[in-house]
């Protein structure tokens, strides 16, 4: 991808500033507490590449909040002052050792018995550490910092990632290049981009945001630039079009790597020319920061031919990557409490959390460690559905119970068995939408028998994103293009058995519902 500015500074990999006093610290982020207020603070350890060692007990260490300010040590009664031991082994591995007599401790899943190592990439992708029941702990290489202050409204989170998303916006916001937001599904690109148009200088004026997957090649013109009231069947008013709704402002292209084929290339002609043509109308001048999102391989897709590069060109002057939740353990505490909230808010029980007892909380510790140790395919947003889901099953309870729907989704995370440490986890599938070949998706959809939920469900995707993708890969047959004679005649053949019929016919069983309902066959 060629592009005037690039950012890449939200990829993992940053170094710990100097300040912290270890160019790259072991550290362990408090990602629950009796007292939820004390969630994301911090305490640095010691240093990865040192044999040193570090105490982790009611009275030590002293942690600070993400801005460097001293708050206390973890403090609850539930802890022993008796220390679990942090050990650095000079390697980048890490040693957990507790004695019989100290705090129960449990590293991902496995209670410590006495010492348990961890590997460095178990350290890099966070180790969650459960102390009595009642604190959980990430450890992790505290590996990125910056001196960005203040609120970016709709950004929960203090992690590396999070802060230099912060900079990033700081640092593009007020100009007036075009930027593309890359990252997966679920991961907050349209939070950014209003983050974006807030703090330019065109925020007292319109924001408006486009789901390109969702305008229908026929209407794209009307929908995009507008129409004159007469000028088509139907046109019984003017309208306007999105590029003239945000003129003077930010128009945010969403879903970008969905816009249809047809669609980019009048979505070209008016970035390139500055000048939109309501159907019917007179040319007319508009002015619009752009700022798109996606998160398809743009360049596979014009490999494949289904978008064209001088589109992207233009769309891709400034490039932000936004970090998945999965890189970003450290903030699953602060929005887990952020949601949960939020929720409890809006059911009139924001008290639950308010006056939640620090000897007997509310939430159960296990559950935010359990919540830490998920990969959340479905990143942030998914999370915020968890969460809303949790809130409303225990609406109207006194003690705090585990959704079975939740259970299930955790399924294979909590495998602890009767005091016996294993550890396993979930492993979903990591390929992201946008890299999933046509024969994957052919393939996903046969074995799952032409059903969409299963095979969305399967590939991690949304049934909206499934479906296009199906109508755009060559050979794929759809229920709506089947005659009516065939239906017939396969009907006969399968003693109308309708899923028999929907697998000869290699459709699913929905569609071909549709399709006899649409040729009254049904």
């Amino acid at each position: 991808m060629n592009s005037d500015y690039q950012d890449q500074s939200t990829v993992h990999g940053v170094q710990q500033s100097a300040r912290d006093g270890f160019p790259e610290a072991i550290g362990v982020t408090i990602l629950y507490h009796p007292c939820p207020s004390r969630i994301g603070e911090i305490a640095p350890l010691v240093n990865i590449r040192s044999k040193a060692n570090a105490e982790i007990s009611r009275v030590k260490p002293v942690f600070r909040t993400p801005d460097g300010v001293p708050t206390d040590a973890l403090a609850s009664t539930l802890l022993s002052r008796k220390p679990a031991a942090i050990q650095a082994t000079g390697d980048g591995s890490v040693r957990i050792s507790c004695s019989s007599e100290g705090t129960t401790a449990v590293a991902d899943g496995s209670l410590i018995r006495d010492t348990v190592m961890f590997p460095e990439t178990d350290l890099r992708r966070g180790i969650v550490l459960e102390l009595a029941g009642c604190v959980v702990l990430l450890l992790h290489v505290l590996d990125g910092s910056t001196d960005v202050r203040g609120e970016t409204p709709g950004l929960v989170g203090e992690s590396a990632a999070v802060r230099l998303l912060k900079e990033a916006i700081k640092r593009v916001a007020d100009l007036e290049v075009p930027v593309l937001l890359h990252g997966e599904t679920g991961v907050g690109k349209e939070l950014v981009a209003s983050a974006i148009h807030e703090q330019s200088d065109r925020s007292a004026n319109p924001y408006v945001c486009v789901n390109m997957a969702a305008i229908p090649p026929s209407l794209a013109t009307s929908e995009l630039f507008g129409h004159v009231k007469g000028a088509f069947t139907g046109a019984t008013a003017d309208r306007q079009g999105y590029f003239v709704e945000a003129n003077g402002g930010t128009l945010f292209l969403d879903e970008l790597g969905d816009t249809p084929a047809e669609v980019q290339p009048l979505l070209l002609r008016a970035i390139e020319n500055k000048t939109v043509q309501p159907i019917g109308g007179k040319i007319r001048d508009v002015d619009v920061r752009l700022v798109a999102a996606t998160d398809s391989n743009l360049e596979y897709a014009i490999e494949k031919g289904i978008f064209r590069r001088p589109l992207l060109e233009r769309l891709s002057g400034y490039t932000i990557q936004i970090a998945p939740l999965r890189e970003r353990r450290e903030d699953i505490g602060r929005l887990f409490i952020h949601f949960l909230a939020k929720e409890l808010e809006g059911m009139g029980q924001a008290d639950r959390l308010q006056s939640s007892n620090a000897d007997k909380p509310w939430i159960p510790a296990h559950l935010v460690a359990m919540l830490a140790r998920y990969d959340w395919p479905g990143n942030v947003r998914q999370l915020q559905n968890v969460t809303r889901q949790i809130a409303i099953y225990n609406r109207y309870t006194d003690t705090f119970r585990i959704d079975p729907v939740i259970a299930k989704l955790f399924e294979g995370i909590d495998s602890r068995k009767d005091g016996v440490p294993r550890n396993t986890s979930v492993t979903p599938l990591r390929i992201r939408p946008a890299d999933l070949s046509d024969e994957q998706i052919v393939e996903a959809w046969r074995r799952n028998q032409h059903n969409f939920n299963a095979t969305a469900s399967e590939l991690n995707v949304s049934r909206t994103w499934l479906n296009t993708r199906l109508e755009r890969i060559p050979g794929i047959r759809k229920a709506k293009d089947i005659p009516a004679e065939e239906i017939r005649r396969c009907a006969v053949e399968c003693d109308h058995d309708l899923e028999a019929m929907a697998a000869r016919l290699n459709v699913s069983v929905r569609g071909l519902q549709l399709q006899m309902k649409r040729e009254k066959l049904s």
